[in-house]
């Protein structure tokens, strides 16, 4: 698996510096988006080297925070999300379908015409 990651821009991480883990998780339209990054970023950590000390040690941290948050609570969060990402996939599919079957019912109105 490719692991590419990116260089963003210092403004950029000015402002993520603004924002901490304790808002992300306090803030109801976040909490269940931040609990799954930490899991899923827990997750697939081997995929990618540490560069230094620091990465090892928000990793250790990550996993504490994320052991601290009781498994119902984290996997109604982790539904949350997975229900939120299915229903935003089947939205994009109709529309798509839709899309689709309106472009074939012009071609197919076009050439009736001729």
């Amino acid at each position: 698996m490719d692991t590419e990651t990116f260089e963003f821009s210092e403004k950029l991480l000015g402002w993520a510096k603004e924002i901490t883990l304790a808002e992300l998780l306090d803030t109801p339209f976040t909490q269940a988006w931040t609990v799954s990054m930490m899991s899923n970023a827990l997750f697939s950590c081997d995929d990618f080297t540490h560069p230094d000390l620091d990465s090892e040690k928000l990793q250790f941290s990550l996993h504490r925070i994320s052991m601290k948050i009781k498994a119902n609570q984290r996997m109604k969060l982790f539904n949350y999300c997975s229900n939120a990402v299915s229903a935003r996939r089947q939205a994009r599919l109709e529309t798509e379908v839709v899309y689709h079957d309106a472009r074939m019912a012009a071609e197919n109105s076009k050439e009736s015409a001729q």
